[in-house]
């Protein structure tokens, strides 16, 4: 393995201990206030509650090679050869070894721990120190792993471990949360050392840091030299989460319908030809429905999300997927169908983030039942479904949607005194609303 430029290295890495926050990638949509009767969903927040979540979060890509493509960490060849076997930091090493080939993390860090203690000027001392740190990032002790990785190369520069170091700073920093800094490590690695094992490794995690930084552009430029790898074990994450940053852009674009949401399908679609059974597929086929529901493909949104939920019932998504798919028939006006599903929801996903969304476009589709064929057992049903948001999820942002609905149900069964109280409580409890102005209106618009 080619090993070059170890003093760039370490001031690229020097210049890592700065932080960078994690900025908040899905921030709570504005409300919206859609005049009556205008097309369904067009309510404030109708997207998600508080912006879209990660249920269960994604699948974690296949695993890391041993360092320096060894199948045994700390294995390479001391400089000036292997100490004799027969030798007493041999000895000791190999027994830490040995803890740690059996995923025995925290008895290999006390191992390696008192072997370097006993043995400083072992030729295996660089090896020691690095699954040192390799034992906390194991253990989730990041905080303790960085500073030894960071300072890995200045200690032992003609180490031939310098480079899996190089990688595990970058790794630590993502897990951290230090994104930006990351990127850098990654960068760094990649200068110095073109022909690294951890070639795939880095260029999949500098573009999930920088998905993570909301830059998506550059994410997809570093998943691209991924998924060019037929080859690596981290391809299907890359195309998975190709899919995933153009999908994001679509929502900041506005060269998005033409653009955006044609690109993500691309990448969904590559995934499930080339990796059918994929670990990502059940995540894929979400994102992949919401694709369609963005473009405004709904029908196209329907049958995607149905894939998901008859052929992955035990997703992590399929809370997501049902909620969605019954949103989109509510967008296609077909609220019977629309109540069904959400009834549904509720009954099967009570503790769902989304349960307080299915509550009130449940009473969403009774009103707009009710509008439609004036029955006032649908108004007296979406009242119920209202009242059930406001009692059940006092700090959903659908409270103030459903007291003005209430209002406009009680206005529409001639109960001007069930009118009167929701709008007390919704100039009560939600006076910044713009919701209470509108309640107004209709309550004198009736002589209420």
């Amino acid at each position: 393995m080619r090993r070059v430029g170890t003093w760039a290295l370490l001031a690229c890495l020097a210049m890592s201990a700065c932080s960078a926050e994690n900025p908040e990638l899905h921030p709570p949509r504005p409300d919206a206030i859609a005049a009556d009767g205008a097309p369904a969903g067009s309510e404030s927040g109708d997207a998600s509650a508080g912006g879209e979540p990660a249920p269960g979060g994604d699948p974690a890509p296949g695993g890391d090679p041993a360092p320096g493509g060894d199948p045994a960490p700390g294995g390479d060849p001391a400089p000036g050869g292997d100490p004799a076997p027969e030798s007493a930091d041999e000895a000791a090493f190999q027994a830490a070894l040995t803890l740690w080939d059996g995923q025995q993390y925290a008895a290999a860090l006390a191992a390696f721990e008192a072997f370097l203690q006993a043995f400083p000027n072992s030729a295996r001392a660089d090896n020691a120190e690095y699954l040192v740190a390799r034992a906390h990032f194991e253990l989730g002790a990041f905080d303790r792993a960085l500073p030894l990785f960071q300072g890995f190369a200045g200690r032992w520069p003609a180490s031939s471990l310098i480079d899996d170091a190089a990688y595990y700073t970058g790794r630590t920093l993502y897990e951290l949360g230090r994104f930006a800094d990351a990127v850098v490590a990654f960068d760094a690695l990649l200068r110095s050392f073109a022909d690294t094992v951890y070639l795939d490794n880095a260029q999949y995690y500098s573009g999930r840091s920088l998905f993570e930084l909301a830059q998506y552009p550059a994410a997809i430029a570093s998943f691209a030299a991924v998924v060019g790898n037929a080859a690596s074990t981290y391809r299907d994450a890359s195309i998975y989460y190709t899919g995933r940053a153009e999908l994001e852009l679509a929502g900041v674009d506005p060269n998005q319908p033409s653009v955006h949401y044609p690109a993500a399908d691309r990448a969904f679609e590559r995934l499930f030809a080339d990796y059918p059974n994929d670990t990502y597929e059940d995540n894929a086929r979400y994102y992949y429905g919401l694709s369609a529901t963005g473009a405004g493909r709904l029908q196209d949104a329907i049958v995607r999300f149905t894939a998901l939920i008859e052929g992955f019932p035990n997703s992590s998504f399929i809370d997501n997927a049902w909620f969605y798919r019954a949103d989109a028939r509510y967008k296609l006006a077909d609220f019977a169908g629309a109540l069904a599903e959400f009834d549904a929801f509720v009954q099967r996903f009570p503790a769902s983030i989304y349960a307080d969304n299915a509550t009130y476009f449940s009473g969403r589709c009774h009103y707009e039942l009710a509008r439609g064929a004036g029955d006032a057992n649908e108004f007296q049903a979406a009242i119920a479904r209202f009242d059930e948001v406001v009692t059940l999820f006092p700090q959903s942002q659908y409270v103030d949607n459903a007291l003005y609905y209430a209002v406009r149900s009680y206005v529409n069964l001639g109960d001007c005194a069930g009118a009167r109280a929701a709008y007390d409580q919704l100039r009560r409890d939600q006076p910044n609303s713009p919701y209470v102005q509108r309640a107004l209106t209709a309550l004198n618009a009736a002589g209420c």
